[in-house]
């Protein structure tokens, strides 16, 4: 498209009194940014449904292999969750917990939906609680896939 051609719809546009809005991505911006996704899985569930976890890991590995995963203590978990570091990179956490964590967490952070962004928005947190469940059924394992899709694909 000409220069000329441009200009003649953007004023088309103004006729039509609609607003235009380009966006520029800015390169240095983009480059620097880096998103790194983590799996928190609290200890007790992974002893609880160990097969389940194990399976659950190798998947999400080959849908995803730079996804990091850990196994933590409910101490270490909160601690995470409540730290605040200003650190440059942006990390996305699905926190396969049960309701004890979350109930302890929403007193000290508002979780809306299961979801959580800290205060220096550089933290992301997704809440799941199916895994506290005594038996795993192949509808809460596709839920459980489906918020791991979400994690990947967020941005």
């Amino acid at each position: 498209m000409s220069e000329a051609e441009y200009y003649n719809k953007i004023e088309l546009l103004k006729a039509m009194q609609i607003d235009v809005w380009v966006r520029k991505k800015d390169s240095s911006i983009e480059k620097n940014k880096e998103i790194f996704k983590n799996i928190l899985i609290l200890e007790s569930l992974k002893s609880k449904h160990e097969q389940v976890v194990n399976n659950f890991i190798v998947a999400a590995k080959k849908e995803c292999p730079s996804i990091e995963y850990s196994y933590l203590s409910q101490s270490d978990l909160i601690n995470l969750v409540n730290e605040n570091d200003v650190k440059d990179e942006t990390n996305i956490f699905l926190v396969l917990c049960d309701d004890k964590i979350q109930e302890i967490l929403s007193k000290k952070i508002d979780i809306v939906e299961n979801f959580y962004i800290d205060d220096v928005k550089k933290n992301t947190y997704f809440f799941n609680k199916l895994l506290e469940e005594q038996t795993i059924t192949n509808k809460m394992k596709k839920e459980i896939w489906n918020n791991f899709l979400n994690l990947v694909n967020y941005e």
